[in-house]
């Protein structure tokens, strides 16, 4: 939601440029390289605008994992909602919560690949 917020006003506001905003990762002001998920605000904004192409140069695993958070709080939201359901909505939640583990393992393989240079 926000990456969406952020990405209107970049379009509707000429003054605002994501570039201009501060690096807020910790990692990469104490020891100057990215990590796994330096970029990740950046391409979401892109991807609320609808730049895929420019999303995926600040990212290129961002709309994987904007797809793994739209997913989960869906999944979130139908199981607050929906009470008598909520055995049905687990099966599949537990898939999701799997599915971190091979997300965390794709994005320290694609840090390990920027840190490369490639």
């Amino acid at each position: 939601m926000i990456a969406v917020i952020l990405g209107g006003l970049e379009a509707l506001w000429p003054a605002f440029e994501m570039d201009d905003l501060p690096v807020a990762c910790a990692f990469r002001r104490a020891t100057g390289m990215p990590c796994p998920g330096c970029g990740l605000t950046r391409a979401w904004v892109a991807l609320g605008r609808g730049a895929v192409e420019e999303s995926l140069t600040f990212h290129r695993l961002g709309w994987v994992v904007m797809l793994y958070v739209v997913l989960q709080t869906i999944r979130h939201a139908l199981w607050l909602w929906a009470r008598r359901w909520r055995e049905v909505i687990e099966r599949p939640g537990k898939w999701l919560d799997r599915a971190l583990i091979l997300l965390a393992i794709v994005l320290f393989a694609n840090w390990g690949l920027v840190l490369a240079g490639s």
